[in-house]
């Protein structure tokens, strides 16, 4: 929630300046192609995007047929905490194997709960068309992710 707020006033803080009139020698030029822009850029809105793990905000543009010229303020702050963010998400989902562990019980759970519909249609119906005058059928056998055996062990 902290980095969340900071970012709000680094984004705040940015605004004003480009509101004061930056000079254009502080700012730096990304020239991209349109396969570029397709693939490299990553758009938070209209006026700001990351490239190469580097945030920009976008203060002059200009667009030719196949190109695209950005004059833009580096935000090393926002770079800054965005990569905090990114590190601490890491930590708390990569390094701890008993939160890894519990996730796939989780996960593995929640798909035996839900399968796709069509799954359950087709093999309703195959079902239903191999037992000739049994019409007892059994979901079990349609499940795509049987329960583990022996059941797990609880903690």
């Amino acid at each position: 929630m902290l980095l969340y707020y900071q970012k709000k006033q680094v984004k705040r803080a940015v605004k004003w300046k480009m509101i004061a009139d930056i000079d254009k020698d502080e700012l730096v030029l990304l020239k991209l192609s349109k396969n570029e822009q397709l693939t490299q850029l990553h758009w938070e809105h209209a006026r700001e995007f990351s490239y190469k793990g580097e945030m920009y905000d976008i203060v002059y543009s200009k667009k030719t047929t196949d190109s695209s010229y950005y004059w833009c303020w580096w935000d090393h702050e926002e770079t800054k905490l965005n990569k905090q963010l990114k590190n601490l998400v890491r930590q708390v989902f990569s390094h701890n194997p008993l939160k890894k562990d519990r996730e796939n019980k989780l996960l593995n759970f929640y798909k035996n709960l839900y399968f796709p519909p069509q799954l359950i249609i087709s093999s309703l119906a195959n079902e239903f068309l191999n037992t000739s005058n049994n019409y007892t059928i059994t979901l079990y056998s349609v499940c795509p992710n049987p329960p583990p055996k022996p059941p797990p062990e609880s903690q």
